[in-house]
């Protein structure tokens, strides 16, 4: 039996109202999550890899 899995890698997520390049980062991992759940629910992990927060402070990895 195969199993299907997901990666995310460098979402760097930064407090609110933070944005990078004009894009905010908590809203596109959100939108990530949500398209993951809508049509790949057959997978059965999920990695999230690389720069996970922007900064590296403790309010970014909260959010996580």
């Amino acid at each position: 039996m195969t199993s299907k899995i997901l990666l995310m890698s460098d979402i760097h997520i930064t407090v609110s109202g933070t944005d990078i390049v004009g894009l905010d980062p908590q809203s596109r991992f959100r939108r990530c999550l949500d398209h993951a759940a809508r049509h790949h629910e057959d997978a059965s992990h999920l990695f999230l890899m690389g720069d996970l927060t922007h900064h590296g402070t403790q309010a970014e990895y909260e959010i996580l």
